[in-house]
Formats: C-alpha cells, structure tokens, sequence
C-alpha cells in the first residue's frame, strides 16, 4: 500500500463515505494521483463506491460518485498502519544502538590517545 492510498483510506475510515470532489477539499492538494489511488484500492475490495444501477460494473469513479470503505480495507489500513509502527520502533532502535556504538568508538580513540601523551 503506498502511502497516498493509505491517506485516503484513513480519511474514509475517519469522515465515513465521501466523494472524490471532497477527499481533494480534505487533502488541500490537486491531481490525477486520487484517481489512480481509488481505482487501485477498488480492484483490492479495500472501498466500495456507491454508483447507480445502470453503471455499477464500471470501473470508473466520477466526481459525484460517493466512495466509503469495507473491511477488509479496514483490516489492511489496520495491518499497515501497525506495521509502519513497528518499522519506526526498529529504525529508533538501529538509531540508539549506531549512537551508542558511536559513543563507545570515540571513548576507544581519547583513551589510546591518551596513553601515547
């Protein structure tokens, strides 16, 4: 999931159904990239959009058409916001353990430096 679907499903999961014309209000910012998002995250049954009867096996969303999210895309924004969680309490933990080797390695070099005065 890259982080653009990601954005749109949260503010699905947080506003409720919205249409396309509303989520680029949300997100202050313009362009084709909502349209992609929304049809990739349509093929993976994440959102559902709600269209008449006589288009609903289109593929396409317009602007008016009202868009809200399924569970299973509230299970794969659950699963993903989790795992950039996890992924963030590693690279702090890389961080703290590069510092702290850091720390030791100039420690190492004042001492030696220190025993040739």
């Amino acid at each position: 999931m890259t982080p653009d679907s990601s954005t749109v499903l949260q503010i699905l999961h947080n506003r409720g159904p919205l249409t396309p014309d509303e989520i680029y209000l949300l997100l202050d910012s313009s362009g084709p990239w909502l349209y992609s998002n929304i049809s990739y995250l349509r093929r993976n049954g994440w959102i559902v959009a709600e269209l008449p009867k006589e288009i609903e096996n289109s593929n396409g969303v317009f602007p008016d058409t009202k868009i809200s999210i399924t569970e299973k895309g509230k299970e794969a924004l659950y699963d993903h916001l989790n795992r950039e969680k996890i992924e963030r309490k590693i690279s702090i933990r890389y961080w703290i353990t590069t510092g702290i080797s850091l720390v030791a390695l100039a420690v190492a070099i004042i001492s030696i430096v220190l025993q040739f005065q």
